[in-house]
């Protein structure tokens, strides 16, 4: 019997990780957020927004009349929380995030994963353009063209693209398919984790009818992260699910 690798160590990671990484990203979300809202909104353009909203129908909040770079903004402190949490179980706890978390990219991963992510966007537009026919189901669609409207001009854009399509499905693999469905596999089958993990993605976004699909495609990226052994597939999958939002709705 060979010995232990003594670079190795025990992996001290797991749920409790997950729980306490995400409760300290969504605090430092909220803090910034809330500093930076009379910085980055002029006084009374979310209110008056909110109100007009509010006569529509549309929930009252703060981000109804906030311009696409204080949306965006808002997302960086989450998103850094996140792979705070990452780093700090990977790299203190456990054995680095490559090793543990499988943070590596292999060159079919990326068009492969594009192709995967396309197709299951292709299978959710599909699912609910069936639902809402049968059943004259919510306005799907709502929230992102609300986002996809305030990108005004080319930089707009572009910065929409770089960020809800770039740097927010690759924090969330990390995040979702790297710490929190290997934390699972720890104590699940693997299919168990694996539907527990994509549930838990659907539900983080609080969109009741956006749920659905958000558990598949947290499925396919699951499926794709647990096949391969590596974050790769799953990070290039989700990029190309949001882009095909976006470009659906430019």
């Amino acid at each position: 019997m060979s010995s232990p690798d003594p670079q190795m160590h025990p992996r001290r990671w797991g749920l409790v990780d997950v729980l306490v990484g995400f409760f300290l990203a969504q605090v430092l979300a909220v803090l910034v957020t809330q500093l930076g809202w009379s910085v980055l909104l002029p006084p009374g353009t979310a209110l008056g927004a909110g109100l007009a909203g509010a006569a529509e129908g549309v929930s009252l909040t703060k981000s109804a009349g906030a311009p696409l770079v204080a949306l965006l903004v808002a997302q960086l402190p989450l998103w850094a929380g996140l792979i705070g949490a990452v780093v700090y179980a990977g790299q203190v706890r456990g054995n680095g995030v490559v090793g543990d978390l499988g943070l590596r990219l292999k060159p079919l991963d990326v068009p492969l994963g594009l192709l995967a992510g396309i197709a299951t966007q292709g299978v959710v537009v599909a699912g609910y353009g069936v639902w809402n026919a049968v059943s004259g189901g919510a306005d799907v669609d709502l929230p992102a063209r609300q986002l996809a409207a305030k990108a005004d001009g080319p930089l707009g854009v572009v910065a929409l693209a770089l960020l809800l399509g770039v740097v927010g499905p690759i924090t969330e693999e990390l995040f979702y398919r790297g710490l929190l469905l290997r934390s699972l596999e720890r104590r699940l089958p693997p299919l168990a984790a694996l539907v527990a993990s994509a549930v838990v993605f659907g539900a983080i976004h609080g969109q009741v009818v956006q749920f659905p699909g958000l558990v598949v495609a947290g499925l396919v990226f699951g499926a794709l992260a647990q096949r391969s052994g590596r974050l790769g597939p799953a990070m290039a999958a989700h990029i190309g699910f949001n882009l095909t939002t976006l470009a659906l709705l430019a």
